[in-house]
């Protein structure tokens, strides 16, 4: 009889055959898709860093671009502003001026008045005491002077 030990070797031998023959091509099979699978992986991966760094390479473009816009936006802004102080310097020079005038002749509008309302008080005066030295008889001569007389005499008609 055959003995165990040749039966096991015959058994072995037909797995090892149906395993080469079946099972080792489906085996390499599905490690081939999945080698090819991370091939496609990493050469999606190696894609996606190329366009990264195009990216990259093109935002850096960018931003110098706008650093020299923003540069000269600075500059253009920065002499608007120098050109409006100077306006607005030369504006409040010429407020001050005018209201130098305005105040000159508000001052000069306010002393002709005091002026008219002092010589009117004066001529007031005056009469008063003329008619009261012509009521007492002090005075020989009749003095008939009116405000308005006075005002003549003085210059000013009012």
């Amino acid at each position: 009889m055959i003995s165990p030990h040749v039966l096991m070797l015959i058994s072995f031998s037909f797995f090892i055959l149906v395993f080469w023959r079946k099972v080792y091509p489906a085996l390499v099979q599905k490690l081939d898709g999945y080698i090819q699978s991370v091939k496609n992986r990493i050469n999606e991966v190696e894609s996606l860093k190329e366009d990264s760094l195009l990216a990259l390479k093109k935002a850096r473009t960018d931003q110098n671009d706008m650093d020299e816009v923003i540069a000269k936006s600075k500059e253009v802004s920065c002499a608007k502003i120098r050109r409006i102080k100077s306006e607005n310097e030369e504006y409040l020079k010429e407020l001050e001026k005018r209201f130098q005038i305005s105040l000159e002749n508000r001052l000069e509008n306010e002393m002709e008045k005091q002026r008219g309302l002092l010589i009117e008080r004066l001529a007031g005066q005056i009469v008063q005491r003329l008619s009261d030295r012509i009521d007492s008889g002090d005075c020989k001569v009749a003095v008939n002077f009116s405000k308005e007389d006075l005002r003549k005499l003085a210059g000013r008609e009012m």
